[in-house]
C-alpha cells in the first residue's frame, strides 16, 4: 500500500489516494480479505486484475472503476492474483461534489463509475492508466479526472451538511440528531 499527495483543489472531498498491491508480500495474491465499515465512500480503479466482493456464497466480479457505499458490515474482497488498484478515499460529502450522487443512493452498494458518468469517460481514465504502471502517472490521471468531475459537477455541499458531518464523525456518531440539529440551527 503506498499513499499518495492530494491536489489542493481535491482535499476537501479526497480524504486519501492510496495504490493498493495485491501482489505484495503479505497482502496475499487470491485469499481474501476483510475491509470494515468505514464513514466514507471509496472509489476504486483496478490497473491489473479485477476484484471481487464475496455475498454469502457466491463471488459479485466488480466493475474495473467503481464506488463502494457507506456499507452496514464488513466486507470481504478477493482480488485475482497481481491485482493492483488505485483506491480514492472519498470524504462524507466527495461522492455528491464530484459526481452528484448521494450517500444514500450508495449505501451498501458497490456502483460502477460508467453508471455515474458517461462510460466514454470512464475509458479514457482506464485507458491514460493502462499507458503508464508509474505510481505518478497514476497519480496524475485519477486526480485529472477528479478535477475535471468537480468543475463539471457543479455541486455544492450546504455548510450545514458539512458541519453536521464532520461533527458526527468527531463524535464517532455518538450524538443524538436533535442535539445536531438544535447545535446547526
Amino acid at each position: 500500500v503506498k499513499s499518495l499527495p492530494i491536489h489542493p483543489l481535491l482535499s476537501r472531498y479526497v480524504q486519501a489516494l492510496v495504490l493498493q498491491d495485491c501482489s505484495e508480500p503479505g497482502e496475499g495474491t487470491d485469499a481474501p480479505y476483510r475491509v470494515l465499515p468505514k464513514p466514507y465512500p471509496v472509489m476504486g480503479i483496478q490497473y491489473r486484475g479485477r476484484l471481487r466482493v464475496l455475498r454469502g456464497q457466491r463471488d459479485l466480479l466488480l466493475e474495473r472503476a467503481g464506488i463502494t457505499g457507506l456499507q452496514r458490515e464488513s466486507r470481504w474482497f478477493r482480488g485475482e492474483a497481481e491485482t493492483r488498484s488505485m483506491l480514492v478515499m472519498l470524504q462524507p460529502a466527495g461522492a455528491w461534489a464530484l459526481f452528484g450522487v448521494s450517500l444514500n443512493e450508495l449505501a451498501d452498494a458497490h456502483v460502477g463509475l460508467a453508471d455515474l458518468l458517461p462510460p466514454r469517460e470512464i475509458r479514457e481514465l482506464e485507458e491514460r492508466i493502462d499507458a503508464s504502471e508509474a505510481p505518478r502517472s497514476i497519480n496524475t490521471a485519477v486526480q485529472s479526472f477528479l478535477l475535471r468531475a468537480l468543475e463539471r459537477s457543479r455541486q455544492s455541499v450546504h455548510p450545514a451538511i458539512r458541519a453536521a458531518t464532520s461533527r458526527l464523525l468527531m463524535e464517532r456518531g455518538n450524538i443524538r440528531i436533535e442535539a445536531l440539529a438544535a447545535q446547526l440551527g
